[in-house]
């Protein structure tokens, strides 16, 4: 299964954006290079643990550090951030998707398949979402809705979905 991952390439930096408000946040700006050429994921962590301890509620900071943490594996924490930023975002569609896919690392595709539910509830064309849904579906044996969900997200121009369609519908 390939799941939605950070771009950690030098063509796709990963920043922190920093409210005008925070005189200290250019410290702890995540250094790009750093981050993509070597891998230095302990400190962009460092780094937004930093940022969040100045501001608790600092979505950006949160959102980015669960994907980090999903990308390291750290589920668990990866789960609790992105819990947190729902809580204070919950119209944010990416932040249910970002719980949908932390929730397949878990196995609980149903619980997924609901996260992916909302997502798409707050924005009826977010592709990834159904993509990511029909991988959910896939691997709850719900070929058909799988299948379904494929074909929208292709509809709505999501590419990675092709590959998806063909391998598990023959389409």
């Amino acid at each position: 299964m390939s799941t939605p991952h950070l771009d950690l390439s030098p063509k796709n930096p990963v920043s922190l954006v920093h409210p005008p408000w925070c005189k200290n946040a250019v410290m702890y700006q995540v250094n790009t290079r750093q981050f993509s050429q070597e891998g230095d994921f302990k400190g962009a962590l460092a780094e937004y643990d930093q940022a969040i301890e100045m501001d608790s509620f600092y979505i950006d900071a949160l959102y980015n550090r669960a994907f980090i943490l999903k990308y390291m594996g750290d589920y668990t924490n990866a789960m609790r951030d992105t819990e947190l930023i729902i809580k204070l975002e919950p119209e944010s569609p990416q932040q249910w998707n970002l719980k949908g896919n932390i929730q397949v690392l878990f196995g609980d595709y149903r619980e997924a398949i609901n996260s992916y539910k909302e997502a798409l509830n707050l924005d009826p064309n977010y592709a990834e979402a159904f993509y990511n849904r029909g991988l959910a579906y896939k691997m709850s044996n719900q070929i058909y809705e799988a299948c379904s969900d494929f074909e929208e997200s292709i509809r709505l121009g999501f590419s990675r979905a092709l590959q998806a369609n063909k391998n598990i519908c023959g389409n």
